[in-house]
Order: structure tokens, then C-alpha cells, then sequence
């Protein structure tokens, strides 16, 4: 994110980019309801920042520099009513076929995998912003969000500099052409 900022502070785009740092974890209720999870996006979401802001759309990048990281789709038809599914699967399909033009189709596959409550859950319940989620979630895996997800092995050491940085890649490219050509 830092050096997406840097890029955009450089070389100026004719849209506005916020950079808003959501932490899922912070739970308030051990094992609680769902209300009770990422509280800062469920407050953003209700209380703007600015009078009047609107967001065009949302790219929630969490967990997305680990080795042999895999990001897929959600398939999100039972949980929004099928107008929101219509435009956060439309950013999906936007940022995916991105990626795999910029080849890094082995990192944004075409798989559309089981929902799950995240901070951009809140924001697509609370708002009109469709927001996609790039998070490191294996096809097929059986460990969630990968081997080291929630053990001592979830350190430094599963940074891929290079998954990190074609995850960077993709969401600058598609931030900038997302200036050329409004969604």
C-alpha cells in the first residue's frame, strides 16, 4: 500500500484513492456474532468520513504476499441481493482478467469459492460500493487461508516479494486505468 501511495503521489491520477486500513481481527467478542467482527470497516461504512463521500468501488488486499499464494472469486449469490452480486462480480471479473493479461493468472484464479465475513463484507452490506476481497485462499485447501494461517509458522518468512509485488502491480494498473475509463 506504501508504495501504492508513493506511485499515485508521483505520477497523479484525475480520481480520488483512499487508503484505509481495516483489521479484521478486531473481533469484540470471542467466537461472537458476526456483528461483532471487523468493527472499523462496519463504523466506516456507517459514519463517512466526508459529507457526501462516495466510492466508486473497493479492493480489500489482505494476506496477499504469501508463497504460492492463490487469490480466487466468492461466489456471493446467496448473500447480496442479485443487483449488488451483479457489480462486485463485475469488479471481479475486471481485476481478474487484469491480472491475467499482466500474466498472473496462477495467482487471481477463475474459481468462484465460498464466502466468507471479512471487512469487505461490512462494506457491501452497509454501502453502495462494491468491494472485492484479494486474500490468499487456496482451491481446495484444507486449512483456510493457507498452512501457515494462525500458527507460529505465520511470520516473515512466508513473504513471496514476488506475489507481493504482482498483487502491487495489478491493483496500481488497475487503479490508473480505472482513471481513464470510469467503472
Amino acid at each position: 500500500m506504501l508504495e501504492i501511495a508513493r506511485l499515485l503521489k508521483e505520477n497523479p491520477i484525475s480520481i480520488g484513492v483512499d487508503l484505509i486500513l481495516f483489521d479484521a481481527e478486531d473481533q469484540g467478542e470471542s467466537e461472537g456474532r458476526e456483528d461483532t467482527w471487523c468493527l472499523g470497516s462496519q463504523y466506516w461504512a456507517q459514519h463517512p468520513h466526508v459529507q457526501g463521500y462516495r466510492a466508486t468501488y473497493g479492493i480489500l488486499l489482505d494476506m496477499v504476499g504469501a508463497k504460492g499464494a492463490t487469490f480466487q472469486k466468492e461466489d456471493l449469490r446467496n448473500v447480496f441481493m442479485p443487483e449488488k452480486v451483479t457489480k462486485i462480480n463485475s469488479l471481479y471479473d475486471r481485476v481478474w482478467t487484469l491480472a491475467r493479461g499482466m500474466n498472473h493468472g496462477e495467482l487471481f484464479v477463475d474459481y468462484k469459492g465460498k464466502p466468507f465475513i471479512d471487512d469487505h463484507y461490512f462494506i457491501n452490506s452497509a454501502t453502495d460500493i462494491p468491494m472485492i476481497d484479494i486474500i490468499n485462499k487456496p482451491v481446495g485447501g484444507t486449512k483456510g487461508f493457507g498452512s501457515h494461517w494462525h500458527t507460529h509458522d505465520d511470520n516473515m518468512n512466508v513473504i513471496d516479494l514476488a506475489t507481493l509485488g504482482a498483487v502491487g502491480q495489478v491493483v496500481t494498473a488497475f487503479v490508473y486505468n480505472s482513471s481513464k475509463t470510469p467503472l
